[in-house]
């Protein structure tokens, strides 16, 4: 065996499976633009607003 040799270790870790979301608070500099790309990109949903 060589003496180098290192166990292979995954690049990528494992998977995180979600069942859900309640809600996700995030902090911006451009809330009106950041809740756009949130919306478009990914389909989020906006409940409130505060500016």
């Amino acid at each position: 065996m060589n003496r180098f040799a290192m166990e292979a270790t995954p690049a990528v870790p494992e998977e995180i499976i979600l069942s859900g979301t309640d809600h996700i608070e995030l902090y911006t500099g451009n809330a009106k633009q950041a809740a756009y790309y949130y919306k478009t990109a990914f389909g989020f949903q906006s409940l409130a607003y505060a500016a």
